[in-house]
C-alpha cells in the first residue's frame, strides 16, 4: 500500500511538472505582424510547448523555425531547433538565426501582446487560438 502512495503521489508531481503555466496558457495563440503579413503569423505559441517563428520580409523572404516556449518571469523565451530552418524566397539575404529569442511581455490581452525587446516595444495582433485550443 506503502508503494501504491507512494508512485501515485510522484505521478501527480510529475504531471504538474509538466504543462504550462497559469500565464503561458493565457498566451498560447498565434500571433501576427500586420505591417509585415496578414497571411503567416510572426509567433506561433502551441499549447504543448512548441513553437514557430517566422522572419518575414514581404515579398522577398520568410524564414521559419520550430523550437519550444516559455515564459521566464515576465519574459517570453523561444529555443529555436536550428535543424528546423525553412526558407521561401531569395535566401542569399539569409543571415544566422539565432539559438535563443529573449523578449519582455510589457503588455498582454485576448487580443495583442507587446514584447520589449532591447528598449523597442512591438506590438502584435493575436487573431485566432492555435487549432485545438
Amino acid at each position: 500500500m506503502k508503494r501504491i502512495l507512494t508512485m501515485l503521489i510522484a505521478a501527480m508531481l510529475l504531471s504538474a511538472c509538466g504543462g504550462l503555466s497559469s500565464k503561458e496558457k493565457q498566451i498560447v495563440g498565434l500571433y501576427y505582424n500586420p505591417a509585415v503579413s496578414d497571411r503567416e503569423p510572426v509567433f506561433e505559441l502551441n499549447s504543448d510547448g512548441s513553437s514557430v517563428m517566422r522572419a518575414i520580409r514581404p515579398d522577398v523572404l520568410t524564414l521559419s523555425v520550430k523550437g519550444t516556449w516559455h515564459m521566464a518571469g515576465d519574459t517570453l523565451v523561444i529555443q529555436h531547433n536550428l535543424a528546423t530552418v525553412t526558407a521561401e524566397g531569395d535566401t542569399a539575404i539569409i543571415g544566422t538565426v539565432a539559438p535563443v529569442f529573449k523578449a519582455i511581455v510589457t503588455d498582454h490581452t485576448d487580443y495583442t501582446m507587446t514584447l520589449d525587446r532591447d528598449g523597442i516595444e512591438y506590438e502584435f495582433i493575436k487573431r485566432n487560438a492555435v487549432a485545438g485550443e
